[in-house]
């Protein structure tokens, strides 16, 4: 077994082999010179070492100077924005699940409008610029799908 151990979706690459960091580093080529992708965007990037991250980004930055690269943490960490792993920007989850409370009524009135207002602005890394955490409100597979079971509630509906 050459693996890297396993996950909660099989089994983790073996990311101190050099063909498996030499592989990784070719998809990322592949996607931005043939499929002339804009960018990146790297899914659950908190399971990769920080040094692999770190050089994926160096090097694609290199030889992508315009590619834009995005990371999926969780939790939601600015060390992985480009002072520090090397990312542009993370994904924020909270957001989502700060929605799904409001919506649901968890929230008073007051305490719903600074939610929505703290979610158009930048309150995850507030010394960052506001581009580097990407918002989306309306979810996605990880929060539809989440082992928080969708939101919250317990019955692994996501609420309306």
């Amino acid at each position: 077994d050459k693996g890297g151990g396993d996950t909660p979706w099989g089994k983790k690459f073996a990311f101190d082999r050099p063909e498996v960091q030499e592989y990784l580093l070719d998809a990322c080529r592949m996607f931005l010179d043939e499929y002339r992708c804009d960018g990146l965007r790297f899914d659950s990037a908190h399971n990769m070492p920080d040094w692999l991250n770190s050089k994926i980004c160096n090097t694609i930055r290199k030889e992508f100077p315009k590619a834009s690269m995005s990371a999926e943490v969780v939790p939601e960490d600015p060390k992985f924005l480009r002072d520090g792993v090397g990312f542009d920007a993370v994904w924020l989850h909270a957001p989502t699940f700060d929605l799904i409370d409001g919506v649901s009524g968890k929230h008073e009135h007051e305490e719903w409008v600074a939610k929505i207002r703290s979610m158009i602005r930048q309150r995850w890394f507030p010394d960052k610029a506001a581009a580097t955490g990407i918002n989306g409100l309306l979810g996605t597979h990880d929060q539809i799908g989440c082992r928080k079971n969708g939101g919250h509630g317990g019955d692994g509906r996501l609420r309306r």
